[in-house]
């Protein structure tokens, strides 16, 4: 929250209701949050029992922050980012190719030659897409950003208290936390900051797990910050996961189809899996958002990025006409 006589603008960023906000790079995830997400908030991204369709979300966050000239930062012990994610961070897209892709788009799960029971044959169809650009993305994932200017954490021991080391380092470095904001005061700059995998004991202090969430929860709060945390939950002890519930202010979770629901939900065309929203940001006390709809899917594709839409019931096929009923079920019911 701004102190009061603060006079921070940072590019592509808005105040709403003293809360310094900024995209998340995917407009159907900003309209779920509210509009966008809170300045030193902490997103928690459960990839549950996968670990590949989180990094669409990542890539899309940082695209936001390159294309506003955002600091960007990024942690894996895993990988190197740089021969991985780093080399897939979608380019923006001309404002007139948007405008025509969401003219033709059709909509989502929609097959031409689907047939339609006869009770729903006059019913206007709705969209289930979210966000106020349809169901187009504002980045093309298909077009990745030549050398992105992104710092990787990579030291030759991963350790957590390094890594905190090195984000308090950079936070006074560019003079990023909130105490030096007051009018005539440095220009500022938020800082964008994705830690892949922390759930992996690979961390040479993986039982500081703790301590450093806690760290870093302070750090965030006091600086123009906003951290991505991916983990999955299906592997990670219940003790430990509760301790990263606690620390995010926004936590959502990726559970993918089995081969059973890819059979039953053909109907949702290229859908991946159940979008959960786990919780939203409490940094507001007073006029919190809250979703117009829970029951929500995703999709993650090298075409469109990541898109989340409502969920909706097949249609009923083979149903007889009106009249054409030899022995009705319910004749006797009055709805």
């Amino acid at each position: 929250m701004l102190n009061i006589g603060d006079n921070v603008q940072i590019a592509g960023c808005s105040t709403k209701k003293r809360l310094l906000e900024a995209s998340s790079g995917c407009d159907s995830f900003d309209t779920l949050l509210g509009g966008a997400l809170v300045n030193s908030s902490i997103v928690l991204i459960d990839e549950h029992r996968s670990r590949c369709h989180g990094s669409y979300l990542v890539r899309s966050f940082l695209a936001e922050g390159l294309h506003h000239g955002h600091q960007c930062f990024i942690a894996d012990p895993t990988e190197d980012p740089k021969e991985t994610i780093l080399k897939v961070i979608p380019s923006r897209k001309a404002e007139d190719d948007q405008k025509k892709e969401n003219s033709t788009a059709p909509m989502p799960g929609a097959d031409e030659n689907m047939k339609i029971a006869w009770r729903y044959g006059n019913v206007k169809q709705v969209s289930s897409a979210i966000g106020p650009s349809g169901t187009e993305n504002q980045y093309d994932f298909s077009k990745p950003v030549e050398n992105p200017s992104v710092e990787v954490y990579n030291n030759e021991i991963y350790s957590l208290s390094g890594l905190y080391k090195h984000l308090f380092e950079i936070v006074q470095k560019n003079e990023a936390h909130t105490k030096s904001s007051g009018r005539g005061g440095p220009k500022k700059n938020l800082l964008r900051v994705v830690l892949k995998n922390i759930d992996m004991e690979i961390w040479e202090d993986y039982k500081s797990l703790g301590r450093f969430l806690c760290c870093l929860r302070s750090l965030a709060r006091s600086s123009y910050m906003i951290v991505y945390i991916t983990a999955n939950s299906y592997r990670v002890p219940n003790p430990t996961w509760r301790i990263l519930e606690s620390t995010a202010d926004t936590h959502i979770q990726l559970m993918p189809f089995n081969e059973n629901e890819k059979k039953i939900f053909r109907h949702l065309g290229n859908a991946h899996g159940y979008f959960y929203l786990k919780s939203l940001p409490r940094l507001m006390s007073v006029g919190t958002h809250t979703p117009p709809i829970l029951d929500l899917i995703f999709e993650a594709s090298s075409k469109k990025g990541f898109q989340i839409r409502v969920m909706h019931l097949p249609p009923a096929f083979d149903e007889p006409a009106p009249g054409q009923q030899n022995t009705p079920a319910c004749q006797n019911i009055d709805f």
